[in-house]
């Protein structure tokens, strides 16, 4: 008989584990990714959408023996900004990240930068008022504590 029965189990080339979007500052985000079982994997690529249906490519990182990738994106403020990954196979193949959504609902009502600061830090977004601002280390130890006043 010339009929055969063929069971093709191709190995998938990763296994995704997750994507998240976050905000960096007013307009840039963080694109992260963890996979395990990577085989074959010649590169990741962020891309993004604005409607959620039509992607662009925004940054591609070459694969390693990370579980964990990133990549630091534009992203609009009052926009809605969908995100995938791509990954392509080293023959090319491709397969994709669910798609995340990162919007801002609202400008943040105090922004401090740089952080980690050492000798200046720079508060925006503060509304005319008096304030008593106080500064902590990562241990929640008060750092130095002044009362402020914005016209």
């Amino acid at each position: 008989s010339n009929f055969f029965i063929e069971n093709n189990n191709g190995t998938l080339p990763l296994t995704w584990l997750g994507v998240q979007a976050q905000w960096i500052n007013g307009s840039e985000a963080k694109v992260s990714w963890q996979v395990v079982q990577q085989k074959n994997v010649k590169d990741y690529t962020v891309q993004y959408s604005g409607d959620g249906s039509i992607f662009t490519n925004l940054c591609t990182v070459s694969s390693s023996p990370a579980t964990s990738y990133n990549c630091i994106v534009q992203a609009g403020k009052n926009t809605k900004n969908y995100y995938r990954v791509m990954q392509q196979d080293i023959d090319g193949k491709t397969t994709y990240s669910k798609i995340v959504l990162l919007q801002s609902s609202a400008k943040p009502l105090l922004v401090a930068y740089p952080n980690p600061a050492e000798n200046k830090l720079y508060l925006d977004g503060l509304p005319p008022g008096y304030y008593s601002i106080e500064i902590a280390d990562a241990n929640g130890n008060t750092i130095k504590k002044k009362n402020v006043q914005r016209d």
